[in-house]
């Protein structure tokens, strides 16, 4: 069911057109209060995350390591002492993938106590290792390997 829609300007992105069909939905819906919206890493905006949190929602996007500071502070979570909700392990476009989701409360001993947030996703969700080394993509590595063009994920 499509809920909104909101045209992208040919010679733009996505993340302009994030407020208007934000706007959209929750006038479609009455509100955002308790609605879960998931976005992918584009969407990984300050300023996304607080339109959503002002009507109502939460932001649930992956971080990749392009955000370095937000990844930094997210790797320094105790990941160890959460319990692993879903696993998944596929091999598709010529790597190994694992997707493994766990989740964090502002009451976990060592998490981040932002205001308004109540978990935190764990930023290895949807990593992509190599398949020949196991390296993840996007971490550096100490001896160089010829850049590859990186395929974007779709939805887990």
């Amino acid at each position: 069911m499509v809920l909104a829609q909101v045209q992208i300007a040919a010679k733009s992105n996505e993340i302009p057109a994030f407020r208007p069909l934000l706007q959209q939905v929750a006038a479609r819906l009455g509100g955002l209060d308790g609605v879960v919206v998931v976005a992918d890493a584009l969407h990984a905006q300050t300023t996304h995350a607080a339109d959503v949190a002002a009507l109502g929602g939460h932001l649930d996007v992956s971080v990749k390591a392009d955000q370095p500071t937000l990844f930094t502070q997210l790797k320094r979570l105790p990941w160890a002492q959460a319990s692993v909700g879903d696993r998944r392990r596929d091999t598709g476009h010529a790597r190994r993938e694992t997707r493994t989701v766990k989740a964090l409360t502002v009451h976990t001993p060592g998490g981040l106590a932002f205001p308004g947030r109540t978990h935190y996703p764990n930023p290895d969700h949807g990593r992509q290792t190599h398949p020949r080394d196991g390296v993840p993509r996007g971490v550096p590595t100490r001896r160089a390997r010829p850049a590859r063009p990186s395929a974007g994920l779709g939805p887990p």
